[in-house]
């Protein structure tokens, strides 16, 4: 369980805010279009689509889907995906069953 814990921590408290803070560094819109087009070419437009760890959203929300959610344990990078008006769930059980077409993870 301790690992557990310590992954966690690394993304949220003031452990998360500091992996958000240095991300927001390096966040790249020109990365993120690059990916979202990858993952695109694997997705029909009526699919639902959940990113796993989707960050600020950056790719999702550049995904032509017909719906988009995502999983986000960080709370100012989740505040951010709902920004990009993402449906953010911060805890994996909370997903409910068959509610995706396609996962996706960057």
């Amino acid at each position: 369980m301790k690992d557990h814990q310590n992954v966690t921590d690394h993304y949220t408290g003031e452990g998360g805010q500091h992996y958000y803070d240095s991300y927001q560094m390096r966040r790249s819109d020109i990365v993120d279009q690059h990916k979202a087009d990858f993952f695109a070419s694997h997705i029909s437009p009526d699919e639902t689509v959940l990113d796993f760890g989707c960050g600020r959203g950056g790719i999702l929300s550049k995904i032509p889907c017909a719906k988009r959610y995502a999983l986000e344990i960080n709370p100012a990078s989740a505040k951010d995906a709902r920004a990009n008006g993402l449906e953010v769930f911060s805890d994996p059980k909370d997903i409910p069953d068959n509610l995706v077409d396609v996962v996706i993870c960057a």
